[in-house]
């Protein structure tokens, strides 16, 4: 692996979460809601057993239906294990109160000591192989989304653009190449709500890898009905989107 993609990579997975929060704002306040959010990025070793708790009831109450109808299946241990990794990095939208007027009092997290979340976005810093075909290089330097999850009381709010946006802020002042995730084919919200942010599907993505040629785009995109969507041998896609 060159030494300056490796030397990337690890700048960034050595900053820590003071540093990396000052490319983000404080607070996020939806278009169509009254409710302010505060952001917060905390490494995941470092979340309180409370926020562990909060956060793993959400992605559970999203995730576990489809998980087990899944070829990934649903396993607990080992995606806890992967959510609380040393690597990983949390980006967290949390309801403040604000108190005495509006517009003069303090604002604060809300009810039980802040551990309601609202949403999240668990991501790492680090290289995936590339067959972009303008590159040269095995792998790129990547910010790989493992989650991103919105409580359902929490939806419409724009709040899933909202976290898209700081992994790519986050992605782009580290200097790497692309977003990318895994996206279940069953999950046709999540890839229509992908496809609107500008992801494609990746070339190293199971379905691109069947095919002899890779478009010149470097992936398909999500547009019409396409191969992809009958790929019978994985029920999986891996999306990108170039950031730099």
């Amino acid at each position: 692996m060159p030494s300056k993609q490796r030397t990337l990579v690890e700048i960034a997975c050595k900053a820590s979460a003071d540093t990396l929060s000052t490319h983000l704002p404080l607070t996020y306040t939806p278009l169509l809601s009254t409710t302010s959010y505060s952001i917060t990025l905390v490494p995941g070793p470092s979340l309180s057993s409370t926020l562990k708790s909060t956060i793993w009831k959400l992605y559970e109450a999203n995730m576990r239906t489809l998980s087990e109808g899944s070829s990934m299946g649903w396993g607990p241990k080992e995606k806890q294990r992967e959510l609380w990794h040393s690597d990983s990095r949390f980006v967290l939208l949390r309801p403040l109160r604000q108190q005495g007027d509006k517009g003069k009092g303090k604002a604060r997290e809300g009810s039980r000591g802040g551990a309601e979340v609202a949403a999240f976005a668990m991501f790492r810093f680090d290289w995936e192989e590339c067959m972009d075909p303008d590159w040269e290089a095995d792998n790129c330097e990547v910010v790989y989304c493992y989650e991103l999850q919105v409580a359902p009381s929490a939806r419409r709010l724009g709040m899933g653009k909202f976290l898209v946006d700081q992994l790519i802020l986050l992605a782009r002042e580290y200097r790497m190449r692309k977003v990318m995730l895994t996206c279940l084919k069953v999950n046709t919200s999540a890839l229509a709500f992908y496809k609107c942010q500008g992801f494609a599907i990746d070339p190293i993505s199971p379905s691109q890898l069947a095919r002899s040629a890779p478009s010149a785009a470097g992936g398909e995109t999500l547009d019409g009905e396409t191969e992809w969507e009958d790929e019978a041998e994985c029920d999986y896609e891996i999306l990108s989107k170039r950031v730099m």
